[in-house]
């Protein structure tokens, strides 16, 4: 500390000097009232991609769910309240005979004190997957993550909403970009429906 403010953080390997910290506690649902059920719970309670479990009378949304990812092909857990929102429509739509999926793309959106550029993190961005980024000043960065040549994560500082939303597209259609071809998405404007008609 420096007075009251924070001036780094110490881990055990090393001391980062610092002007801001932000902490988070993640997601722990309570799941053990449903051991010795129907119900498979893996890190939440697992559903496929209509947020139907195990058991075809019970789904979960919210918090809870570890659903599948229809655009990261896995099981996937998102806290965020659009996500939730979006889940129970889901839920409920299937659970009364419409053949609809979640395919919502996950986004969050943070306000940094200090920082007047938008910070947004879009659906698998903190794993240890292969991504490229690209600094483009002080307050714009791009960081995007790629798996088997798909677009399936962003953490972006200072974006537009275009390119935000043309981003969440991209990752929606699962588009391929082999090698050098994802440096065409470091482009600072991008146009979504010519990548996808060039790499078609």
């Amino acid at each position: 500390m420096d007075g009251d403010r924070v001036a780094a953080v110490r881990t055990t390997e090393a001391e980062i000097p610092c002007d801001y910290v932000g902490l988070a506690v993640g997601l722990a649902p309570n799941v053990d009232y449903l051991d010795g059920t129907a119900v498979e719970v893996d890190g939440g309670v697992v559903t496929d991609e209509h947020l139907q479990t195990a058991e075809p009378t019970i789904y979960a949304a919210g918090d809870i769910a570890r659903y599948y990812d229809v655009h990261l092909g896995r099981l996937h857990s998102n806290g965020t309240w659009l996500s939730a929102i979006e889940q129970a429509r889901v839920a409920a739509r299937h659970a009364l005979g419409e053949d609809v999926r979640f395919e919502f793309v996950e986004g969050h959106s943070v306000a940094i004190r200090g920082l007047e550029a938008p910070v947004v993190f879009l659906a698998d961005w903190d794993g240890d997957l292969p991504a490229i980024e690209r600094v483009y000043g002080d307050d714009h960065y791009r960081r995007l993550v790629f798996e088997d040549d798909r677009l399936v994560g962003a953490s972006l500082i200072g974006e537009s909403g275009d390119v935000v939303g043309q981003l969440k597209q991209l990752i929606r259609d699962g588009t391929a970009f082999p090698g050098d071809e994802k440096d065409r998405l470091l482009a600072p404007r991008l146009d979504h429906d010519a990548l996808v008609a060039e790499l078609a």
